[in-house]
């Protein structure tokens, strides 16, 4: 028979058991919830080295639109990791902006890209003003990193906008090197989010032309090639 010592020790027996059985569940849980933290750590880092070789190869590339389709797609993909965003189709609008760029790099017209019918003012590429203005304000910015008075920097860069037919004389007023200066001043403060993703990529691209022991000389023979690239991507002229 029983004592009330044995039926003490049995429920004890039985709580431990339950006891270890929930930590092994918890440790089992941990792992799972660990493994899948760090496989997504991993494909961001992946993403992110994507990105960082798409950005470097952006200048020299051939077709850029291809380039950044690419780095649209890989962004879209590592989102839809998560298998509820995968699901939930929030994603479409960078599938369906990937699907209309890809038509264009097929030489197609979609219409969700044409020009909307605007009366008034002549119509202007605000991602063209965007690209513009970033590039002014990281060649500015390294010019005056390594010693070059403003004044002097603004009309050094005014001078390559010139030389890279970036300016059209014939319809805007002439530009002085105090909007150059304003630029790079309203950098990060007045425009769009993107203009400073463009500049934060051009400023590490510069930053790797020039290398750590680069004079002020090295500087102005790498910022023309730098604004050049503005009508090798098709940025119209202001």
């Amino acid at each position: 028979m029983a004592t009330d010592n044995d039926v003490g020790n049995q429920n004890e027996s039985e709580q431990d058991d339950q006891s270890s059985v929930g930590a092994s569940t918890a440790v089992k849980e941990w792992l799972f919830v660990e493994s899948e933290v760090a496989e997504l750590a991993d494909r961001y880092f992946d993403l992110v080295l994507y990105l960082k070789k798409v950005n470097e190869d952006l200048s020299t590339s051939a077709n850029p639109l291809e380039e950044c389709l690419d780095a649209l797609v890989a962004i879209k993909r590592f989102l839809e990791i998560d298998p509820i965003v995968a699901k939930s189709g929030i994603v479409r609008p960078l599938a369906m902006l990937a699907l209309k760029l890809r038509d264009v790099t097929l030489g197609a017209k979609p219409e969700m890209l044409r020009a909307s019918r605007q009366t008034g003012t002549r119509p202007r590429s605000l991602s063209g003003l965007i690209a513009r203005q970033a590039t002014v304000a990281a060649c500015t910015e390294v010019l005056i990193h390594y010693r070059m008075p403003v004044k002097e920097d603004c009309e050094f860069v005014l001078r390559a906008l010139e030389k890279a037919k970036q300016i059209n004389r014939a319809e805007t007023k002439p530009i002085k090197w105090q909007k150059i200066k304003r630029w790079r001043e309203e950098m990060g403060s007045r425009n769009p989010p993107e203009s400073l993703a463009i500049y934060n990529g051009i400023s590490l691209e510069l930053k790797k032309a020039l290398g750590p022991d680069a004079t002020l000389d090295a500087a102005k023979r790498e910022v023309p090639h730098c604004i050049s690239f503005l009508k090798h991507s098709g940025t119209a002229a202001i």
